[in-house]
């Protein structure tokens, strides 16, 4: 569970060794001194409090479940993060932040969360069948094209899977990959589509592409 938490930024950590948990400090100079230890229990007592959980987790989550944790984990900390998110939650001056101000903080952010889970647009996707005319302004090219008539007979027979297109820069991979993701989507049921870049100016240079491509 912490490997998952702290990989939220995407570097998951090992796995620290019973030997070494004995002094985690000295083996991960991340985790800071003795200070930085008690303020983490602290919170974490503090969390299961306002929570209501009943107990850690024991043993080992399995490789799906722990794939699930890391995007709910990755999803709620973007939501959270958000300027306009945060602005509204600051305390107000003589906050002294005990028991009962936690409470009442805690109760604010669970009835804000479906609003603000609301505003980001978060849901299931609808994958219709379009032609790539009908799901770009443009005309489709070579590689576009062929992606197009030779895909759908392909996910008919086998169901979804994989596609690689590869072509030099400026062939209009994206707009190709963008219209195969959602063909394999219509056929295989899935809510939605990731893409996945680099680097955070990639991933936000590609936001207004893939809002240009409805369905």
């Amino acid at each position: 569970m912490a490997q998952l938490l702290g990989g939220h930024h995407g570097v998951f950590g090992c796995a620290l060794e019973a030997s070494k948990l004995r002094a985690p400090e000295v083996w991960e100079p991340g985790l800071g001194g003795p200070g930085w230890a008690g303020q983490r229990a602290v919170h974490a007592g503090v969390v299961r409090a306002l929570t209501g959980a009943g107990g850690a987790p024991s043993g080992r989550l399995s490789g799906e479940a722990a794939v699930v944790v890391a995007g709910v984990v990755v999803v709620a900390d973007w939501l959270a993060s958000q300027e306009s998110v945060i602005a509204e939650r600051l305390p107000t001056e003589g906050w002294a932040g005990d028991g009962k101000e936690l409470a009442a903080h805690w109760r604010e952010a669970v009835e804000a969360a479906e609003r603000v889970v609301g505003e980001a647009g978060l849901g299931s996707a609808v994958f219709p069948a379009r032609s790539f005319a009908g799901q770009f302004p443009f005309s489709a090219n070579a590689l576009q094209e062929s992606v197009e008539r030779g895909l759908p007979g392909l996910v008919g027979e086998r169901g979804s899977g994989l596609v690689l297109v590869t072509a030099p820069t400026g062939d209009g991979k994206t707009e190709a990959a963008l219209h195969a993701a959602s063909v394999l989507g219509g056929v295989s049921g899935a809510g939605g589509v990731f893409v996945a870049l680099p680097t955070m100016a990639t991933a936000d240079a590609m936001v207004p592409r893939g809002r240009s491509s409805p369905g």
